[in-house]
């Protein structure tokens, strides 16, 4: 079967082993492109951090990518999906500026993850200008992107964090909007 339309790239499912102590930036992106199969794009200045992640059990490489894009966040570095053979990695701010994917229906099939998407949220019994306040109070401050609202539409445009679009996803359902 096909997979969703919004899923994340397909990545061999075989088990890996993660276990990185004080590794690198380049040992970290190495690994992403190697279980990814994309080449990672970069520009000469990203955070210079050490990177933990210590797994003590195989897991799928879909889940060490997932952890490895969660992780990148963590330390103000996002990861961008171009298309089937590329990744953009940015400062976290810079992410949202990147064209990040476009999720076209709901977030909740995909797993939560720290990878930065965008989601058009069109609004039924809700206006625009009332909700979205307060859903910026949890929005990821490091992506420190504002939503983009459409009020004529009454719909918005929110960039961040595939866990965060999820959230929010959730309390607008909550409350009869799509």
């Amino acid at each position: 079967p096909a997979a969703p339309a919004n899923a994340a790239p397909a990545v061999d499912d075989e088990p890996v082993t993660v276990n990185l102590a004080d590794a690198s930036l380049d040992a970290v992106l190495q690994l992403l492109e190697m279980w990814t199969g994309k080449t990672v794009l970069r520009p000469q200045t990203l955070p210079t951090d050490t990177y933990s992640l210590p797994l003590n059990k195989a897991v799928p490489k879909a889940e060490a990518v997932r952890a490895l894009e969660t992780l990148l966040g963590l330390h103000g570095i996002g990861v961008v999906s171009l298309d089937d053979k590329f990744l953009k990695v940015v400062p976290l701010p810079q992410a949202s500026r990147e064209a990040p994917e476009l999720i076209t229906g709901s977030t909740l099939d995909l797993p939560p993850s720290g990878r930065i998407a965008a989601k058009l949220f069109q609004l039924q019994f809700l206006r625009t200008a009332e909700i979205i306040p307060p859903l910026q109070q949890i929005m990821s401050p490091a992506v420190g992107t504002p939503p983009v609202l459409f009020e004529n539409a009454n719909s918005a445009l929110i960039v961040d964090t595939v866990s965060n679009l999820q959230r929010i996803e959730l309390l607008l359902k909550d409350r009869k909007s799509t």
